[in-house]
C-alpha cells in the first residue's frame, strides 16, 4: 500500500504550529489543492468528523474522516470513513524543537482502488 512522509521545520513556537495544524477549515487559505474542508460533527473535546474536498491532478476527491486529537502530544490521527478512496488514513505530528523551531510531519497511507 503506497504512504508518503513529509517532514518540514518551521520557524515558530510548536503551540502556534499545532493550533495551525488542527484548524482544518482554513487549510484551504493556505493549500491550493483544497476546495473546502468543514468540521461536520465534534464528538467530544478530542474526536471530531469532518468532509474534504481537494483537487488532485485534475480530479476532485472527496471524503469523510474521523479525527482524533491528541493535544498534549500534539498528533492529530485521521481515518476516511467514506469517500472516492479505499484507503486514506495517516497523522500530523508536531514536535518542539527549540522556542521558535517546530518540526512538522505528515504521514499517509492510501489505497486508489484501482488494479
Amino acid at each position: 500500500m503506497p504512504s508518503v512522509e513529509l517532514t518540514l521545520d518551521v520557524a515558530a513556537p510548536a503551540d502556534r504550529v499545532w493550533a495551525a495544524v488542527v484548524d482544518i477549515e482554513r487549510y484551504p487559505e493556505s493549500m491550493k489543492n483544497v476546495r473546502w474542508v468543514e468540521i461536520r460533527e465534534q464528538l467530544g473535546p478530542d474526536e471530531r468528523r469532518s468532509g474534504w474536498s481537494i483537487v488532485l491532478k485534475g480530479s476532485i476527491l472527496e471524503w469523510e474522516e474521523r479525527e482524533d486529537l491528541d493535544h498534549e502530544n500534539r498528533i492529530m490521527s485521521f481515518h476516511q470513513l467514506s469517500g472516492d478512496l479505499d484507503i486514506f488514513d495517516g497523522r500530523w505530528v508536531v514536535e518542539e524543537k527549540g522556542p521558535e523551531l517546530t518540526a512538522v510531519s505528515f504521514h499517509v497511507r492510501f489505497e486508489i482502488g484501482i488494479p
